[in-house]
């Protein structure tokens, strides 16, 4: 489960990233997307995603309705900085086996966490991608590239290759 419940387009677009490198590298892992309403327009025929939620505004009414999502999934992706009560609630009802967030090391909920050293956005999805696929991937960025070592032959730079510590068959992935 990939948990986007700010719906935030441009978050959501960068989000694609890590779904793509998912399903890229593990096709056979089945990706849950929860978005709000904005979300949707980007990702409703998105070809990676198995199952996409679209949940109400954030809030304590929406948060109770995911408890008809329990179960079933691997891993719970949030990679945002923070996270209120409501949303931190909302990802519990997922009951996920593993929880992978960022900056979550107070949280208990949370027995997966990427380093504070993923400053970007586009550095978490690679090592989220990385954790849950179970072994490197690439993350390419449309950036001009100005070290020839990590520029592949259509232009795009790779940014990091990252060791991967986790594989999964389903993975719910929710607002960042």
């Amino acid at each position: 489960v990939i948990f986007r419940w700010d719906d935030k387009l441009g978050d959501t677009i960068m989000a694609t990233r890590l779904v793509d490198a998912i399903h890229k590298a593990r096709p056979d892992i089945e990706i849950t997307y929860i978005t709000g309403k904005q979300g949707q327009s980007v990702l409703g025929a998105w070809p990676a995603i198995s199952d996409l939620v679209v949940v109400g505004r954030r809030g304590w009414r929406t948060a109770h309705k995911l408890n008809g999502l329990a179960g079933g999934y691997d891993v719970a992706i949030e990679l945002s900085s923070g996270m209120s009560a409501y949303e931190l609630y909302a990802l519990s009802r997922l009951r996920a086996k593993h929880y992978l967030g960022y900056g979550k090391q107070s949280y208990a909920l949370f027995d997966l966490n990427l380093a504070d050293s993923y400053v970007s956005f586009a550095e978490r999805y690679l090592a989220a991608a990385s954790m849950v696929v179970g072994k490197s991937c690439l993350l390419y960025t449309s950036d001009a590239a100005d070290d020839s070592l990590r520029v592949d032959l259509g232009g795009r730079r790779i940014i990091k290759k990252r060791a991967c510590l986790l594989g999964a068959r389903s993975v719910a992935c929710a607002p960042l």
